[in-house]
């Protein structure tokens, strides 16, 4: 049997700036004909406040959180992670972007 669970993919405006969040999973490169965007995204499973998202990794975050633990996503799991948003131009216009960085 499958379960299926369902959760929400971590977006800026639900997100206070500051906020702490514990990695679940190793995530998952999603390639480019599953996503439809133009490059792999890599998608990693979040809890904060005790709720579960699924967080879309900028490189910057990646690069921050690989700089500390290393680039084995699965030696990630349950290290903490604290979250800023930085509003910046991108796909033509401005939007909230959230940057990972390590906490342990």
């Amino acid at each position: 049997m499958t379960e299926i669970v369902a959760e929400s993919y971590l977006k800026a405006d639900a997100l206070e700036d500051g906020a702490k969040g514990v990695i679940l999973d190793e995530g998952v490169v999603r390639a480019p004909d599953v996503t439809g965007f133009e490059d792999p995204i890599f998608e990693i499973g979040v809890e904060i406040n005790g709720i579960r998202f699924r967080w879309t990794m900028n490189a910057t975050s990646q690069r921050n959180l690989a700089s500390r633990w290393g680039r084995d996503a699965g030696k990630w799991v349950g290290k903490k992670v604290s979250f800023k948003k930085n509003r910046t131009q991108a796909f033509g216009r401005m939007v909230d972007v959230i940057y990972g960085y390590p906490e342990d």
